[in-house]
């Protein structure tokens, strides 16, 4: 397990803090690492992705190539891109990685891959949400010299939290075997994730 953060993650750790609605500061609830460790477990490891694109016709109906996207967003900025012969394409462009956007500033004739980590932000928000109820549940209400100090409203809005986050991540595939597909009694087991 890492003990510090990586540099490419500091965007993603920063979104994920503000929807968890903890600002780093002395009194925030999660560290940078355990944000970090939360998005990692929410992550896709991506090698040689194709990317789609966008043509854009000029003037005269010339096709030109500027727009590329990922089937997802949320990257870390560590990615690479790589061109026809796998040639690393290290400018020339700008990346919108919340979205996966990737535009060049010339043509680029297709096709353009990506290789990378993508990460399901809001699952991973609901998980460390999920996380702080936990610790919340075994607090408890108590009064002290006249005056009462509660938890409720802040777990019932925690879970609404969690919950709203939960709906919005990215749904996942599970393995399926068919077996009745062979006759040799060997089976075939895929597994993918629905973008």
């Amino acid at each position: 397990m890492p003990s510090t953060t990586r540099t490419s993650m500091a965007e993603l750790i920063d979104r994920a803090r503000f929807l968890v609605r903890d600002p780093a500061a002395a009194d925030q609830h999660f560290s940078q690492l355990q944000i970090q460790d939360a998005l990692d477990q929410r992550r896709w490891d991506v090698r040689y992705l194709e990317l789609q694109y966008e043509e854009t016709l000029q003037a005269g109906g010339t096709v030109a190539w500027f727009d590329y996207y990922a089937d997802r967003g949320y990257w870390e900025d560590d990615y690479t891109l790589q061109e026809q012969n796998w040639v690393e394409i290290s400018t020339g462009f700008t990346a919108n990685l919340l979205i996966g956007h990737f535009q060049f500033t010339a043509t680029k004739q297709p096709p353009v891959f990506l290789t990378g980590r993508a990460y399901d932000l809001y699952a991973a928000a609901a998980d460390l949400l999920e996380t702080w109820l936990a610790e919340l549940k075994l607090s408890f209400d108590f009064s002290v010299e006249g005056q009462s100090f509660t938890k409720t409203n802040q777990q019932k809005q925690l879970t609404e939290l969690a919950h709203a986050y939960r709906a919005r991540s990215q749904p996942l595939s599970i393995p399926m075997v068919r077996r009745d597909m062979y006759s040799t009694g060997g089976y075939q087991r895929t597994r993918t994730r629905i973008p």
